[in-house]
C-alpha cells in the first residue's frame, strides 16, 4: 500500500518559472512525498524535469491579451487542457498542489480549488502574476522572494517570504573571482536573450576593447544565427576580449563570479544568483515584462541602493557611465554589499519546511 505523500507540481512558460521549483523537489525526501510535475506540451519545462521527476503533458497554451486570431485555436487548446487536468486530478488524487507560475499552471489551480486540494503557491517577482493572482485566496501559503510590503495587505497573513532556491552551484559558497588581466563585463539576457542587450555589445564591443576591457556575452537560445555571423566579423584582437555563449546550462556561478560587473534584465530569478553571489549590476529591465514586474523589480533595486537602474531605451547612452563605473570602487561595494540583503538565503529548505508544515496541518 502506498502511503507517500502525493504532490502535483507545475510551474513553466520559462525557465525561471521551473528551475527553482525542481530545486525544492529534487531534495524532498522520495521515501515520504510521490511527485507528479505537469508540463505543458511546448514550454521548456519539459526537456527540464526529464529526468528529475515524473512528468505528464498537458494542452494548454498562452492567450494573447490583444486580439490575436490565435487566440481561437488556443481557447480550444486550453479547453483541452483542463479536461486532461482533471482526469489527472480523479486519477492521481494529490494531497498537496504546489504552483510556481506560468499559464501552465491556470487548470491545476482551478481544479485545486474546486476538489478543494491544500495549495501552495510561490511568487518570484515583486507582484502577482495572473496564475498566482487567481490561487492567492485559496492558496494556503504564498511564498515569496520579496517582502511582504510589496504585496496586496490582504494576503499579509497567507505570505511567507522565503526568497528564491537556486541550483546547487549558486549556494556551494566556494565560487570565487580568478585572477584575470583585464577587467570584464558580463552581459546576460536570460535564457531566450535580450535583443537590446545584444545589439549594445555589438553596438559598443570596440569602445570597450579601447578601455582594456573584456566582455563576456549570453546571447540567448532564439539568437545562435546572429551571434555566429557576429563572431565571424572578429578579428583576432576583438577575440581575445569578447568570450560568448548562447546559453549556461550549467557553470553560470563560474561565469558571474568571475565578472566585474553584469549588465542584466531584472527578472527575479538572475537577481536571487547575483544577491548571493554579491555582484555588482547594472539592471536593465524589460519594459514589456507582464504585470510590468521587471520595472517594479528595478524599483526595489534603485530604493535599497543594490545596484544601478538603466531603462531599456537609455542603455545605449550609459556606455560611459558603465565604463567609469568599473574604477569606481565605492560604489562597486556599495551596490555588492546592498544586493546580498535584498532576498533571503536558504530557499530550498524554507520551502521544504513550509510544504511539511501545510501537511501536518492538513493530517
Amino acid at each position: 500500500m502506498n502511503n507517500k505523500i502525493k504532490i502535483l507540481a507545475s510551474g513553466g512558460g520559462t525557465v525561471s518559472h521551473t528551475i527553482p521549483l525542481l530545486e525544492v523537489l529534487k531534495k524532498l525526501d522520495k521515501k515520504k512525498f510521490e511527485i507528479l510535475y505537469l508540463v505543458s506540451e511546448n514550454g521548456p519545462e519539459s526537456e527540464l524535469v526529464k529526468g528529475v521527476v515524473k512528468f505528464q503533458k498537458i494542452l494548454v497554451s498562452k492567450i494573447f491579451r490583444s486580439f490575436n486570431w490565435r487566440n481561437l485555436i488556443n481557447v480550444l487548446k486550453n479547453i483541452v487542457g483542463l479536461v486532461q487536468t482533471k482526469i489527472i486530478f480523479l486519477s492521481y488524487k494529490p494531497d498537496l498542489v504546489i504552483c510556481k507560475g506560468g499559464y501552465v499552471t491556470l487548470p491545476i489551480i482551478f481544479w485545486s480549488i474546486i476538489f478543494k486540494k491544500d495549495l501552495i503557491v510561490h511568487e518570484s517577482d515583486s507582484v502577482l502574476g495572473l496564475a498566482n493572482r487567481l490561487a492567492s485566496r485559496r492558496a494556503k501559503k504564498i511564498l515569496t522572494a520579496f517582502d511582504k510590503k510589496y504585496y496586496p495587505k490582504k494576503l499579509t497573513d497567507k505570505i511567507e517570504v522565503c526568497g528564491i532556491p537556486l541550483r546547487n552551484e549558486f549556494i556551494r559558497k566556494n565560487e570565487k573571482k580568478s585572477i584575470q588581466k583585464y577587467k570584464n563585463i558580463l552581459v546576460i539576457g536570460g535564457s531566450q536573450g535580450a535583443q537590446s542587450l545584444n545589439n549594445f555589445v555589438v553596438n559598443n564591443l570596440e569602445k570597450f576593447i579601447q578601455n582594456e576591457i573584456k566582455i563576456t556575452h549570453i546571447w540567448g537560445e532564439k539568437n545562435a544565427e546572429k551571434a555566429s555571423q557576429f563572431n565571424a566579423k572578429l578579428s583576432e584582437k576583438q577575440k581575445k576580449y569578447y568570450n560568448h555563449y548562447l546559453f549556461v546550462k550549467s557553470g553560470l556561478a563560474k561565469i558571474i563570479a568571475d565578472s566585474d560587473l553584469v549588465i542584466s534584465r531584472s527578472g527575479a530569478t538572475i537577481m536571487a544568483e547575483l544577491s548571493v553571489l554579491k555582484k555588482a549590476t547594472v539592471f536593465v529591465p524589460y519594459p514589456f515584462a507582464s504585470q510590468n514586474h521587471q520595472e517594479k523589480n528595478g524599483k526595489i533595486i534603485t530604493d535599497t541602493k543594490a545596484g544601478l537602474v538603466v531603462h531599456n531605451d537609455q542603455l545605449e547612452n550609459k556606455v560611459d557611465q558603465i565604463i567609469k563605473l568599473l574604477d569606481d570602487k565605492q560604489t562597486l561595494t556599495d551596490y555588492k554589499n546592498n544586493i546580498e540583503k535584498i532576498m533571503p538565503k536558504r530557499s530550498t529548505e524554507k520551502f521544504i519546511q513550509i510544504i511539511e508544515e501545510v501537511i501536518n496541518v492538513k493530517k
